[in-house]
């Protein structure tokens, strides 16, 4: 799977993964800001990370890009691995 990394210069950072199968997802992730609860947790970053295709989407938070991939794939996989069987 092709992995592509993009700066886009205004201090958000980008990551874009895209899985062709007999299906269409994107995932992409960008740095947001911290919510109080964030600064609670102690994270220095946030990240969010969307993973989508043309009739789905998920999110998921985390104090690092790895993190926030993981909490929206978990997602993806308890969301709509269960609808396609």
């Amino acid at each position: 799977m092709p992995l592509v990394a993009f700066d886009l210069g205004n201090g958000y950072d980008t990551v874009t993964l895209t899985v062709s199968d007999w299906w269409m997802a994107e995932i992409q992730t960008v740095r947001v800001r911290r919510t109080w609860l964030d600064k609670v947790q102690f994270w220095q970053r946030a990240y969010q990370t969307k993973i989508f295709d043309a009739h789905h989407e998920v999110y998921g938070r985390g104090p690092t890009r790895e993190a926030s991939v993981e909490a929206a794939e978990r997602r993806w996989i308890a969301t709509f691995t269960s609808e396609s069987t």
